[in-house]
């Protein structure tokens, strides 16, 4: 999944102006850095695992790859076609679950998501859930594999 220019440049002008936006920004300073320094934004070809979520009323799309170490997870990354809160949402999410065990990593929440960015409007919400919704599945493909590896020998 890649973005044109002009759909970056759309994103970037629409974050922009929510930034800007008379009464207040829509987001805060936290989540304007992960959406515009999405470090783990990108396919990861060698990737174990993958998840998948969209959000149809929007038209939001993730993509969450995961690589995983033998009890934690070594690289997490993400494509993602969406709002600027669903880019921030998967880029602090890959940062915090890159290095942390599968337990950990399964547990983190909205809240917690929510509480790191600065909150986001009840209608930019979905984000965080779209994030955990591919965590899930990435991590459910793991474990299932790891099983099969068990009895497999």
């Amino acid at each position: 999944l890649t973005l044109s220019r002009s759909d970056t440049e759309k994103a970037h002008a629409f974050v922009e102006c929510a930034r800007n936006k008379p009464g207040g920004p829509l987001f805060s300073e936290t989540a304007w850095s992960y959406f515009h320094n999405a470090t783990y934004r990108g396919v990861c070809p060698d990737a174990d695992s993958m998840g998948y979520s969209d959000y149809p009323i929007c038209g939001d799309r993730l993509f969450l790859y995961i690589k995983a170490g033998p009890q934690h997870i070594s690289k997490a990354c993400f494509s993602a076609v969406g709002c600027g809160e669903e880019i921030a949402t998967a880029s602090l999410g890959c940062e915090l679950i890159t290095g942390a065990s599968f337990e950990d990593a399964g547990s983190l929440s909205s809240f917690t998501l929510d509480q790191k960015l600065g909150g986001f409007p009840p209608n930019k919400r979905h984000a965080y859930l779209m994030f955990l919704d591919c965590l899930h599945q990435a991590l459910s493909i793991l474990k299932s594999q790891r099983e099969e590896s068990q009895i497999n020998g």
